[in-house]
């Protein structure tokens, strides 16, 4: 949700000592422009970086890296961090961030530290630590807030929005407020972010849907189909976790059967699928439940995708403890909780 620079050295020699210095001065031009125009690409890279996470490789070769500085690396990792984060490598994009921050912190660069902190906090939110999160959320809003940038301050405020249970604070006031501070930014996709996740949190069931309709729409206008699938996926879940269609089994499959613009990632179709293990359990089919989510375990396990890795191993884990086969449950949890370890770089209490 940045995006997430070398700096290259020329010796000439040449005979007269008038025409080494003439030489000398227009390498140092050159160098110096070459990287100002490195800096403009990297600018323009993390403006775009929580918009179009998905579009960061192509952007991060535009970029001369053939010689590039300290802090144009540490820029380049936060920008490939966020990109570790999209798909899903949570232990590689922790550790970006983490060589990344060493150099902020040395050098006193409050700005980028805090983008990168705003990286780390979509982390450790995706790896269910909360509070850790939360807390990050909070300073990044407050020092965004503090330089009055508006748009780094936006994905700051929806964290907190998001961490709005955790933080003890009213999730319709902290909407509301988002709603006027952040109009003027006049974004259809800020827009669909914020009711995009008032959807993810309303629990009432007619709002949730009004919510996700706006946030489809300015999806659709930006005809940003990976961001309208994904409501549709998650409405889908939200109507089968609470079973509010009567036949529940007919809605979900006719979901795929539906016409969309975009086709679905890998990750998007083995949530699909997980579904099924996952409806199937609800529905008492226990043995059927079984046998798709472990099928949908192993293609996950090939595809590197580890959110529904996670969703696959804790559903085992609760379907072979209803069984009564405690062992396999046991290896499930301990397999879920080893692999959250290792995407969290190996601990849970990570120094922030």
């Amino acid at each position: 949700m940045y995006s997430l620079y070398r700096q290259y050295l020329l010796i000439v020699f040449a005979v007269g000592f008038l025409s080494s210095i003439l030489l000398f001065n227009g390498c140092k031009s050159n160098n110096e422009s070459s990287s100002e125009v490195r800096f403009e690409k990297l600018d323009s890279i993390e403006a775009q970086m929580f918009q179009e996470p998905e579009n960061l490789d192509s952007l991060i070769e535009k970029v001369d890296t053939m010689s590039i500085t300290d802090l144009e690396q540490a820029r380049i990792n936060t920008i490939k961090a966020l990109h570790f984060y999209t798909n899903e490598e949570y232990g590689k994009s922790i550790q970006a961030l983490e060589e990344a921050e060493s150099y902020y912190l040395n050098h006193g660069d409050d700005f980028h530290n805090n983008v990168n902190q705003l990286v780390k906090a979509f982390n450790f939110e995706y790896l269910d630590l909360d509070d850790i999160a939360a807390k990050l959320y909070i300073e990044c809003e407050d020092y965004f807030n503090k330089i009055s940038n508006l748009k780094y301050k936006f994905y700051a405020s929806l964290g907190v929005l998001r961490m709005s249970k955790q933080l003890n604070l009213d999730q319709k006031f902290l909407f509301n407020r988002m709603q006027v501070e952040f109009s003027q930014l006049n974004d259809l996709n800020y827009n669909g972010l914020l009711f995009a996740t008032m959807g993810v949190l309303e629990k009432d069931d007619s709002i949730k849907n009004i919510y996700y309709e706006h946030a489809k729409s300015d999806f659709s206008k930006l005809h940003r189909w990976s961001r309208v699938y994904a409501i549709e996926l998650n409405n889908l879940f939200w109507q089968i976790r609470q079973n509010k269609v009567d036949n529940i089994q007919s809605y979900y499959d006719s979901f795929n059967n539906r016409s969309y613009s975009y086709i679905p990632t890998n990750q998007q179709k083995m949530r699909y699928q997980y579904g099924q293990a996952y409806l199937y359990s609800i529905q008492g089919k226990d043995q059927q439940a079984i046998k798709t989510a472990t099928h949908v375990l192993d293609q996950t396990v090939s595809l590197h995708i580890s959110k529904v890795e996670f969703d696959c191993l804790q559903l085992l884990a609760y379907l072979y403890r209803k069984t009564g086969d405690f062992k396999k449950a046991h290896a499930m949890l301990e397999r879920y909780h080893y692999l959250k370890e290792k995407a969290a770089g190996g601990s849970s209490g990570i120094n922030c």
